[in-house]
């Protein structure tokens, strides 16, 4: 399946997602700064 096809499913709701490929070290550090800036507005 598609990332088209698989997103509704697993993400009804639509909150944020990230994409990467760890083994490949694809979209780790993008992913790691946008969960830790969202981290950061949640506590402040």
């Amino acid at each position: 399946m598609t990332m088209e096809e698989l997103r509704p499913q697993l993400n009804p709701t639509g909150v944020p997602y990230f994409e990467g490929i760890a083994i490949e070290g694809r979209g780790i550090f993008e992913t790691l700064g946008a969960v830790s800036k969202m981290v950061v507005q949640a506590l402040s």
